[in-house]
Parts: structure tokens; C-alpha cells; sequence
């Protein structure tokens, strides 16, 4: 009697095991906010971004008015979905300078720019202070989400005024003529800022 060896067919189990692991992958991609709430221009906005933007913004907001209530008193307080349109409002100006900016003097350049303005701040033990009592930011993260936009902003700021253009104009149009889709149902986009609904 001969005796032939079984043999298993594996395939199924590997599918299984598969979908299983990119299943478990995604529930865990969207559970710490990997996942798009906006396309700006060609970048995603994740919500883990927004999440970490909105509470460094709340937390300003209300350092500045327990600092300067008095001043503040005759002005209306902002809600949490005002704030956090402001918040999506930002990132998305954020997005369209960028890449504006890039197209003005090339991503590389843009980036050496950057750098080179920010570079002085990175080992400052007073900012780093300063940025997590007010931000509740560390050093790192304060210089990516508050320092180099506005250092990006310095840069197509410098470029437009060589060719006679002003910052406000330019960025009117542009954002006109942005492809800005949000995907959150808390918010829309009317052709130049963002609103909440």
C-alpha cells in the first residue's frame, strides 16, 4: 500500500489571517485619528492633527483669558465649534501657503528656508517652557505646528513682495481657486474659509 502524503492547501488560511491583520490594523489607525477629515490641495489633513491643533488652541484661549480676562470682557467668549473651525480655518491657510509657497522658490529651497529660520529656536529651554504652559506643547511639536507655518508664511511673504503682490491679496485668490474638500460633517468650506455647521 502506498501512502501519499496530504498536502494542505494554505491559501485560505492566509487570506483569513489577511483580512483579519488589516482589519485590526484599521481599527487601529482610526482609533488613535489616522484618518483624513480634509484634502487641501493635495495634502491630507489626518484628525489626529486636528485634535492635537484644537486643544493646543484651547489651551491658549484660555490662558489668554484667564491672563487677560479684564481686556478680553468687552469681547464675546468663543465656543468649542468656533474655536475649532478657527483651528480647521488654519490648517487649511496652513496647506495653501505651503504649497504656494513651494511653487515660488521649489520644495527644497522652502525647506533650507525653513529650517534655517527655526533652527535657532530648537535646543531654547525658555520656549520649550513656554510652549507647554501655553500650548501644552513640547519643544518639537511647538516648532512644526506653530513656528515653521509662520516661518513658511515669512518666506512666500518675502517672494510676493518682490514682485510687488501683497500677502492678503494673494492669499484671497488662492484660496478661491484651492481644491479644499472636508470631510467632517462639522464643517464646510464656502470658497474662503472655513464654517462650522
Amino acid at each position: 500500500m502506498n501512502y501519499e502524503p496530504r498536502t494542505v492547501n494554505y491559501k485560505p488560511y492566509i487570506i483569513f489571517v489577511s483580512i483579519m491583520a488589516a482589519g485590526v490594523s484599521a481599527i487601529f489607525l482610526v482609533s488613535q485619528g489616522y484618518y483624513p477629515i480634509a484634502l487641501i490641495q493635495n495634502s491630507f489633513v489626518t484628525a489626529r492633527t486636528f485634535n492635537e491643533e484644537y486643544h493646543a488652541a484651547l489651551l491658549f484661549y484660555q490662558n489668554a483669558s484667564k491672563t487677560y480676562g479684564s481686556l478680553l470682557s468687552g469681547s464675546s467668549t468663543l465656543t468649542n465649534t468656533e474655536i475649532q473651525a478657527s483651528v480647521m480655518d488654519k490648517l487649511v491657510e496652513g496647506e495653501i501657503i505651503r504649497d504656494g509657497a513651494e511653487k515660488e522658490v521649489g520644495k527644497d529651497l522652502l525647506d533650507e528656508l525653513v529650517e534655517g529660520k527655526i533652527n535657532k529656536y530648537a535646543d531654547d529651554a525658555d520656549l520649550t517652557k513656554a510652549a507647554a504652559v501655553l500650548y501644552g506643547l513640547d519643544g518639537k511639536a511647538f516648532i512644526a505646528d506653530v513656528l515653521a507655518p509662520e516661518a513658511t508664511r515669512e518666506v512666500l511673504d518675502s517672494r510676493l513682495v518682490l514682485k510687488g503682490e501683497k500677502m492678503g491679496d494673494w492669499l484671497l485668490q488662492a484660496k478661491k481657486s484651492a481644491r479644499v474638500i472636508i470631510f467632517s460633517p462639522q464643517f464646510s468650506w464656502d470658497g474662503v474659509e472655513v464654517k462650522s455647521k
